[in-house]
């Protein structure tokens, strides 16, 4: 079974995250930022634990193996970024007065 990683940022507020199964939650957590998140997130796995399918808010990154994040976890910080910058909702450009 595949474990689900959910990462959120609240405003003014450190990132937060939720490990899940399907309908439990098995941890949550926050960090200062993604690195952080998937360090806590891979000194909690369990050793059968082979990946996590990763949701970065509204974007789904696909699934990382947990060796991939114990070992470069600023690579695969630096990778959910880009991919979230991708898919980023776009401003019109239009004001609204």
């Amino acid at each position: 079974m595949i474990f689900t990683l959910c990462i959120e940022k609240p405003f003014a507020q450190p990132y937060q995250a939720v490990v899940s199964l399907p309908g439990e939650v098995v941890w949550n957590f926050t960090g200062e930022n993604i690195e952080a998140i998937l360090s806590k997130c891979t000194n909690q796995a369990e050793t059968d634990i082979s990946s996590f399918l990763v949701w970065y808010e509204h974007v789904c990154i696909g699934t990382i193996g947990v060796s991939e994040m114990r070992v470069d976890p600023a690579m695969v910080a630096s990778r959910i970024n880009s991919l979230h910058g991708i898919h980023a909702p776009q401003s019109t450009g239009r004001s609204r007065a």
